[in-house]
């Protein structure tokens, strides 16, 4: 008897198994059944059969219980300095240096807090963008005169309502060393951030003309083509101008026009 297992021992093996699951795996032939001549009614268990099962039946919750859960993304607005030093980190993970530093970032965070935002990765910092809005004067220095000059603290204005704004893109990007898959994703999940923010200004009646970017990273100027942003040249020694006019009927991709029209028709119903 010494290799073998009661009904109720092999059940308890088996993580508490229920007496019709054990009979079949008995029929199943995946446990052999022994049963004694002198009691047909009461069945032994084979153990080396039991054990193996429970084993198998071990590694199969490890490796569900293991296996990655859905992707939990979340486009979370900046709270303060430790969101924008975590974002600081992230662009100069690209841009080194260049990177604007995390005193300048709270200082503009300061001017259009509603502008700054955070991917998270179930729960983690992976990437951002941050919005401001810039006086006239500024854009024409820096994107039509091309003279070369940077944004200062000066040259920005509250995203709020009031007269039609000119939106800057500072800066968006998701951190360095993840799988392609990964980066895939937050990629999209960046663009849909942009997508929603711009929506979600419509809703509260905040009126964009344009929206300007600059970037001399492939990353940066294949995202502005593939949003359909217009080219403008170097502005600087370094980067290459954008723009985008916020009209659905100007347009040239799907995606941005698709975003460019919900973000009329909400600024519309904002309008009453």
């Amino acid at each position: 008897m010494n290799n073998l297992y009661s009904a109720s021992e092999a059940r308890s093996k088996l993580g508490g198994l229920s007496a019709e699951g054990l009979r079949r795996l008995v029929d199943a032939g995946k446990i052999r059944k022994e049963t004694p001549p002198t009691n047909k009614k009461r069945g032994y268990y084979n153990k080396e059969d039991v054990d193996k099962m429970a084993e198998a039946m071990a590694d199969f919750i490890e490796i569900h219980t293991l296996l990655p859960k859905e992707d939990k993304f979340e486009i979370a607005q900046v709270q303060g300095r430790d969101d924008i030093r975590e974002s600081v980190q992230i662009a100069r993970q690209r841009l080194g240096e260049n990177a604007y530093d995390v005193e300048k970032r709270m200082s503009w965070w300061k001017v259009a807090p509603n502008g700054d935002y955070i991917l998270k990765h179930d729960g983690v910092v992976v990437g951002y963008f941050s919005l401001q809005a810039i006086k006239p004067e500024a854009i024409e220095n820096i994107f039509r005169r091309k003279n070369g000059a940077s944004i200062q603290l000066e040259d920005l204005e509250p995203i709020a309502l009031g007269k039609p704004l000119e939106i800057h893109i500072s800066g968006i990007g998701s951190k360095l060393g993840v799988s392609s898959t990964d980066a895939k994703k937050y990629g999209i999940e960046l663009i849909k951030g942009l997508r929603d923010t711009l929506i979600n200004f419509g809703k509260q009646g905040i009126e964009i003309n344009r929206i300007w970017a600059r970037s001399s990273t492939v990353p940066g100027i294949r995202l502005c083509q593939i949003l359909g942003f217009k080219e403008l040249g170097y502005v600087n020694s370094e980067q290459l101008g954008f723009v985008l006019e916020v009209d659905p009927d100007k347009a040239t991709k799907p995606l941005t026009r698709e975003a460019l029209q919900k973000y009329c028709q909400a600024l519309a119903q904002a309008r009453g």
